[in-house]
């Protein structure tokens, strides 16, 4: 009986372990949290790559970048074709 009980456990544990059972070192919590603009290039690269739905200089986490200072889209910028003569 003991060695029917013994295998049953052993069968048990290997299907969870073959299944990818999540263990404790799955959980990592300390994973550090991505921000738009947290690496180089990343507020003028046309991804948004902390996924918030913000792009490049629309997102506030690239407020300070160099590439966006001064940056405001509510502007618009004469065109040399429209301008009156």
């Amino acid at each position: 009986m003991r060695v029917h009980l013994l295998r049953l456990l052993l069968t048990a544990t290997l299907a969870l372990v073959v299944a990818g059972c999540p263990t404790a070192a799955d959980d990592d919590d300390t994973a550090p949290v991505e921000r738009e603009g947290d690496d180089p290039g990343e507020c003028d690269d046309g991804a948004d790559n902390d996924a918030d739905g913000l792009f490049d200089c629309d997102d506030p986490d690239c407020a300070g970048a160099p590439v966006c200072v001064g940056d405001d889209d509510d502007s618009v910028e004469p065109d040399d074709d429209d301008s009156v003569q």
